[in-house]
């Protein structure tokens, strides 16, 4: 019957209790990620590849201008490492990720 179809059709779109229940978006183990605009730690000043070899726990920007005018948040878990890694990018987060030579170069710049 209708009623009866109507019944299992809202049941089979329920959303399930681990799609409802996520982990906020951020770095592995609770470290914090290092806010870079332009290739600067926001707060410090200091270029993100000094602010990330600062950081006790973990390490990322390293390769040549790996970070070099790099705007938004990476983890100090290995991000953003390599030749040219995240140069002139804008991206919101890196997490484990942007790793090799020229691997996320100028990425969420396209105007």
């Amino acid at each position: 019957t209708m009623k009866h179809t109507v019944a299992l059709l809202v049941l089979l779109h329920k959303p399930s209790r681990a799609s409802a229940v996520s982990d906020p978006p951020g770095c592995a183990g609770g470290l914090a990620p290092i806010k870079c605009e332009n290739g600067y730690e926001v707060g410090s000043g200091q270029n993100c590849t000094d602010a990330c070899d600062a950081t006790a726990l973990g390490s990322c920007c390293n390769g040549y201008y790996a970070c070099y005018d790099f705007t938004g948040s990476v983890c100090p878990d290995g991000s953003c490492s390599g030749f040219l890694a995240c140069y002139n990018a804008n991206i919101e987060l890196v997490v484990k990720g942007c790793t090799g030579d020229v691997a996320c170069f100028s990425a969420g710049n396209d105007g």
